[in-house]
């Protein structure tokens, strides 16, 4: 039987509206949605059950934009009728890469505490809570950071005996070796060498466990800071006696036994590929590790197998496997089993069924079962909502293969958002599809947002192909023209901004602006290009998304919607990409928005380096050729940089200051093609941005540079005069430089 799921408008008693300090008291909501609203919203991540069933324990992500702080919080929920969530400890600062780390807390046998990591005066340590919010402590005090760097980003690094009485930790350098490793590189000068991407600064060039470090990514697309080559050494806290050791023969074998539970593949989970730049093969892994679920008895592991990976798509396929023989694999052969959208893998009904959560070409989340048995695959439930989603952008870093919903009966525990509901947690029964809110951190901005009418659009290009996005539009609008701003390429769940957070939807909804998140199908951007084009894999991907963009101009303008004159686009990452070939290859588009400076240009080839993730990208997963030996002449087509004469549209980036170096040649190009073009540069970011307070400038000013140009409106603040004052003598540069421009500026 399936189960439709509507958006969800429940709302839990008024106690539950306000929880991350200093974010104010439950005061009556204006009637529109600001930014920050967007920004602060609360995420709900790494649930996980008591060993004795009474207990979620869960993390609480708390951006603010006030403190501009992006810290996290653990509550408890007693799993009885009529409980309450409670918070019991403070989780810190977000931290790791970016900001951003997510993991499952580890439960005490006795279920009375629970163990987390946490960031805490610079130092990242084990720390304990108990489950009635009594007292919190930190635990381990080791020299070194306990840290997930271990070379595969997929081990745990600390792990508990099956007695509770010995927790397992592993270290490598310390922060002493660390610090005076970074400050031999500022003294000595840092050494090049040609499996290092060159585009990012050399040193100090990541946020992580709290501070600006030095960090490297190698071909696996791994982070790592100096002084990883120290080897993990594995130590021993005797939790009755706080003594910490080094494991005898005897612990090092009951470690190896859990480690193995834990982590049943190891190094081996990454999916290996090789390529062969200038004649030398190198080898390395995916970016995601092989997920997996193992069975209540252990004897059974559940896993979500590549088939297929390039830049552009990840496909896999849901499979099973004895743990103690793992040659025999059964793959699911149900086509709902194979798809680029897997999450999230759960074993039920006794270890009989593995749950699984997809999202089908209309963009709709099915949370599916496969009976191991007889083979059969059923949809449990189907609906718009994201379920169990990765956390804000750039904040929680909540990886969608540490989202399953834990199971208990045949009751899950979800985190469940929609376009305009912000997340919540639920518990939905798999037989009834019956679902109860359990916790809501969000209940002042759900009213907020559901006050903005979204919907989920459908249409076809000019070859037929099929395309979903979802468009926010002010109620009471409708029968207007507005302007409409599309943005890409992840649209499941609370809209925020698509991929990057950068310009959210319901904010330009509220402000008279239609907004179209567009979903880029993994499935429809990996086809070859229709028509008897021979394309390279990135230029078809281009291609398609244009296409998309400009049908559903199409589509909305033929509906009465939109303005065809005022379309504005605005994209992070790839999306980025799609942008800069949107404004060179069509003149639909009257302004634009590039968050990252993505581009795929000879300077982000050559600066990628040699024998880097940067250059797979461009030899394997794009097959793009060597600038200085391209005889079809493909970076013609694909460079914005190359290509900025063609250029109508006025364009604002907006990036930081790790990727700044791919933004140069972009900017300077437009000001010698007298372009309008305005940079703004963020220090301490990465791709993602970390800093709450970064992202609402970021958003405001996007939202300020499209009011600009679609309306020539001037927000009053005079804090953003110099501001406006650049932007009208852009309109002056459009003018008179542009005079066929989509939307010329009006005269002043």
């Amino acid at each position: 039987m399936t189960f439709f799921i509507r958006l969800g408008l429940s709302i839990v008693p008024a106690l539950f509206a306000c929880f991350c300090a200093p974010v104010p008291a439950c005061a009556a909501a204006p009637a529109e949605i600001s930014m920050a609203d967007i920004i602060n919203a609360k995420y709900v991540a790494n649930l996980a059950i008591s060993p004795d069933h009474r207990y979620l324990a869960f993390a609480l992500y708390c951006p603010d934009t006030a403190s501009n702080t992006a810290s996290m919080q653990w509550w408890v929920l007693p799993l009885k009728a009529g409980a309450h969530a409670a918070k019991i400890a403070d989780g810190g600062e977000s931290f790791g890469p970016d900001g951003a780390h997510s993991e499952k807390p580890v439960w005490s046998a006795l279920s009375d505490r629970i163990y987390y990591r946490k960031l805490d005066h610079g130092a990242v340590q084990i720390w304990a809570a108990a489950v009635d919010g009594s007292k919190s402590q930190q635990v381990t005090h080791d020299d070194a950071d306990i840290s997930s760097f271990s070379g595969t980003g997929t081990d745990r690094q600390f792990t508990l005996d099956d007695a509770h009485n010995r927790l397992f930790y592993k270290v490598g350098a310390t922060r002493k070796q660390i610090l005076d490793a970074e400050d031999a590189e500022d003294r000595d000068a840092v050494h090049i060498d040609p499996l290092m991407e060159l585009y990012t600064p050399l040193v100090h060039n990541a946020w992580y466990n709290g501070r600006l470090a030095t960090i490297r990514r190698d071909f696996s697309n791994l982070m790592y800071g100096l002084r990883s080559d120290v080897p993990l050494v594995l130590k021993v806290l005797d939790l009755r006696t706080g003594a910490v050791h080094l494991p005898n023969t005897q612990e090092a074998a009951v470690y190896a036994r859990l480690t193995e539970r834990e982590t049943p593949f190891g190094k081996d989970s990454l999916q290996r590929m090789c390529y062969r730049p200038a004649k030398k093969v190198v080898c390395g892994g995916t970016t995601d590790s092989t997920p997996w679920a193992a069975s209540a008895d252990g004897k059974r592991l559940a896993i979500l197998a590549t088939t297929q990976h390039n830049p552009l798509v990840t496909v896999r396929n849901v499979q099973w496997l004895e743990a103690g023989d793992r040659s025999r694999v059964t793959a699911c052969t149900d086509p709902r089993c194979t798809g680029t959208h897997l999450a999230a893998l759960s074993w039920w009904d006794n270890d009989r069924q593995i749950l699984f959560i997809g999202t089908d070409s209309d963009g709709f989340t099915d949370i599916l079962s496969w009976n191991v048995a007889s083979g059969q695959v059923r949809t449990l439930l189907h609906t718009t909502e994201a379920v169990s989603a990765p956390g804000v952008p750039g904040l929680a870093g909540a990886s969608a293969y540490s989202g399953a919903c834990p199971i208990l009966g045949d009751e899950a525990f979800c985190t469940v958002s929609d376009a305009n509901q912000p997340p919540q947690l639920i518990a939905l029964n798999l037989r009834t599809g019956e679902r109860k809110p359990l916790f809501d951190p969000n209940a002042v901005l759900r009213t907020k947002a559901s006050a903005v009418h979204v919907e989920h659009m459908y249409w076809a290009d000019r070859f037929g192909r099929r395309f979903h996005g979802v468009l926010a539009l002010a109620n009471g609008l409708h029968g207007q023209r507005v302007p409409l701003v599309i943005t890409s390429y992840s649209c499941g769940g609370f809209l925020q901004g698509a991929s990057g957070g950068e310009m959210p939807e319901l904010v330009l909804a509220d402000h008279g602006i239609a907004a179209l998140c567009v979903r880029a199908d993994g499935t429809v951007m990996n086809q070859p290009y229709p028509g008897g084009l021979s394309l390279s894999p990135v230029l078809s991907s281009l291609r398609t998304a244009l296409d998309s963009w400009e049908a559903a101009v199409q589509n909305l303008t033929a509906r009465g919607l939109i303005d065809p004159k005022r379309v504005g686009v605005s994209g992070h990452s790839f999306g980025a990409k799609f942008v800069w070939y949107a404004i060179t290859h069509s003149k639909t588009f009257s302004a634009a928005i590039s968050n990252s400076g993505y581009d795929d240009d000879p300077v982000s080839y050559y600066m990628g380096g040699p024998n880097t993730i940067s250059r797979w990208y461009y030899d394997v997963g794009s097959k793009l050729p060597s600038p200085s030996n391209d005889p079809t002449h493909q970076w013609d087509r694909i460079s914005a940089a190359l290509n900025a004469a063609k250029i109508t549209a006025p364009v604002l980036i907006q990036g930081s200051d790790a990727e700044f170096a791919e933004v140069p040649d972009l900017y300077v190009s437009m000001l010698d093609a007298k372009k309008p073009v305005d940079l703004y540069v963020f220090s301490g970011e990465g791709h993602q941005f970390r800093q709450p307070y970064h992202r609402l400038m970021r958003a405001q000013r996007n939202l300020d540079w499209f009011r600009f140009w679609f309306d020539h409106y001037k927000d009053p603040n005079m804090a953003k005069a110099n501001q406006y004052r650049v932007w009208e003598h852009l309109c002056t540069v459009q003018n008179g430089e542009n005079p066929n421009a989509t939307l010329p500026c009006p005269e002043h």
